[in-house]
């Protein structure tokens, strides 16, 4: 028998949107090599919670602390990651004659 979750599908939905713009944070990671195993273990467990297979201690409160925690941390990781891609290009185009 199928355990069910004891958080809303809201944020099942809400855990499936961060999972997508985490795959979107680990191909720019790719591009410029750091510390982003963060985004391995992040994925994995939000990939868990949109599944609907968290942990059964997993609640509604459990959701609310973490996952808008969790999606400002890729936001900002993301938007990061484009900044120094720009700079990037800003750099090699002073330098290319």
């Amino acid at each position: 028998m199928k355990r069910k979750p004891k958080y809303s599908e809201s944020w099942r939905e809400r855990a499936a949107n961060l999972q997508i713009k985490i795959e979107a944070a680990i191909l720019l990671a790719a591009a410029y090599p750091g510390d982003e195993s963060w985004l391995y273990r992040t994925h994995n467990w939000v990939c868990e919670v949109a599944e609907g297979h968290a942990p059964e201690w997993w609640s509604d409160l459990d959701c609310e602390a973490v996952l808008p925690r969790e999606e400002k941390r890729v936001h900002l990781f993301t938007e990061t990651q484009m900044m120094r891609g720009r700079s990037h290009k800003l750099v090699a185009l002073s330098v290319t004659p």
